[in-house]
């Protein structure tokens, strides 16, 4: 008998190890996993943390808290994510760290309920990449009802259908990043700004009359607010509600009224609400500013945060908070120590290129830094030679363009990606690779290029953080 039970108890563990290894499989591709993919190697170290959805981890970037504050800082935003899911995130974060302080980006949509499918499936995208606990497990519940519930918590029930999808690069869970875009502790920026197109579907979704019966928050709007700040004041860290730019407050009347309802009630509690709306009112920032009506891109992320930055200093006091921390994977850290700790730094003087940076930026990317003063937008093509491991390594071969046993990848040096420092104009660009060795590199700038401006045989990465 004692046998028997031995063997059910085995059995039991095995299938236990099985099923959590087919919800790992099974799991949605998305920005918020790679953030706690990256997150894994900061837990415990982290001081300052923002949350909320999209609008959070377009505008706050967190490599200008880092260096401007000296707090290590974590950006924790994720699609569409509703304030009860944001509380799932919280709890967890709060619990795993000693946090100085909350930034908790809140809008609208934010305290909406989760009724449409789609709203529903976009907390998934959140949840999916906690771990099972109390809290996830009662606002899924809330979210989905019971009947939803083990499909909600479980990705391999709910997509147990998706068999002909895996395959290698699933099980290792490598989200690729296209090199337009701008990662780094799950702040992502998309360097592009939007064009008519997108602002006639931008206007006709959001241009609407005021419901005139609307004359405050429901009480269970109130609710989800006052959850954020207890979680806040119960483990006794200063928290700040803030709110991202964005041109729907202009054209729909619902929106606004909301917004400043949300402000007043913040503003009751004694809590901290900034609204970043004032900078786009008031030309701070403009259309070239957006990535789309509702986001920012890099430049747009760059005036609020650095805007957010300066009222934390003048009105915080963190312990230790100037030492000079150290920030390896972040371009202006790199920047404001002379590039020392970079994997590869050259000054060139050609083809309107001052110096030539490369660092590691976040798990599986690689970032140029690039001080320049070229005027108009100018081609980057990537060139590195795999080794035999690396070209064996198969199941990155969906996630990578390679040709003669090279793998090859282009970006642009543009207004998008540039930025100011010190006095010096910077582009950055980021681009995926998946190894800590470089057999052999090649960087080209311009379109036609045949001269390689970087030509080296071998460079070592740090060791990859967060896989």
């Amino acid at each position: 008998m004692v046998k028997f039970t031995s063997k059910i108890v085995v059995l039991l563990v095995i299938l236990t190890f099985i099923f959590f290894g087919l919800n790992h499989v099974f799991k949605e591709f998305n920005h918020f996993e790679k953030s706690m993919q990256e997150y894994k190697s900061e837990k415990g170290n982290i001081e300052l943390a923002v949350f909320g959805s999209s609008h959070a981890f377009n505008t706050y970037d967190i490599r200008r808290i880092e260096t401007g504050l000296s707090l290590s800082s974590f950006n924790f935003g994720g699609a569409a994510q509703r304030l009860e899911t944001t509380e799932v995130v919280l709890n967890e974060i709060i619990n795993e760290n000693n946090l100085k302080l909350i930034i908790v980006d809140i809008f609208p949509m934010s305290i909406d309920g989760v009724d449409s499918e789609g709203g529903k499936h976009l907390q998934l995208q959140t949840l999916d990449h906690l771990p099972l606990s109390f809290s996830k497990i009662t606002q899924a519940n809330k979210i989905f009802g019971k009947e939803y519930l083990p499909y909600a918590l479980f990705p391999f029930l709910r997509n147990h259908s998706e068999w002909n999808t895996i395959n290698g690069l699933r099980f290792s869970r490598h989200f690729r990043l296209i090199s337009k875009n701008d990662f780094y502790k799950g702040y992502r920026g998309v360097s592009e700004t939007f064009n008519d197109k997108i602002w006639d579907e931008f206007y006709n979704k959001f241009n609407s009359k005021a419901n005139t019966n609307f004359i405050d928050l429901s009480e269970e709007q109130k609710s989800k607010i006052d959850k954020i700040i207890n979680i806040a004041e119960k483990k006794k860290v200063p928290l700040i509600f803030v709110n991202a730019p964005s041109f729907v407050t202009d054209y729909d009347e619902n929106y606004s009224k909301t917004t400043d309802y949300i402000k007043k009630y913040i503003k009751s509690k004694n809590i901290a609400f900034l609204d970043f709306d004032w900078m786009r009112k008031e030309g701070v920032i403009n259309k070239k500013d957006f990535l789309d009506p509702n986001h920012l891109n890099p430049p747009g992320a760059i005036a609020v945060t650095d805007s957010l930055v300066n009222f934390i200093d003048k009105n915080y006091t963190f312990k230790g908070s100037k030492l000079g921390k150290t920030f390896e994977h972040n371009k202006l850290y790199h920047i404001n120590n002379n590039f020392k700790k970079a994997e590869f730094h050259l000054n060139i003087k050609k083809e309107g290129i001052k110096s030539f940076a490369l660092t590691q930026s976040a798990s599986n990317t690689i970032e140029f830094i690039i001080e320049n003063n070229i005027k108009e937008p100018v081609s980057i093509k990537l060139d590195i030679g795999l080794t035999k491991f690396q070209r064996l390594t198969k199941f990155y071969k969906d996630a990578m363009y390679v040709k003669d046993n090279r793998y090859f990848n282009w970006a642009e040096l543009n207004d998008f990606n540039s930025f100011n420092l010190n006095g010096k104009r910077y582009n950055s660009v980021q681009f995926y690779y998946p190894f800590d060795y470089i057999e052999n590199i090649k960087v080209f700038i311009g379109e036609n290029s045949k001269n390689p401006i970087l030509n080296e045989n071998q460079i070592e990465l740090q060791s990859q953080y967060g896989n």
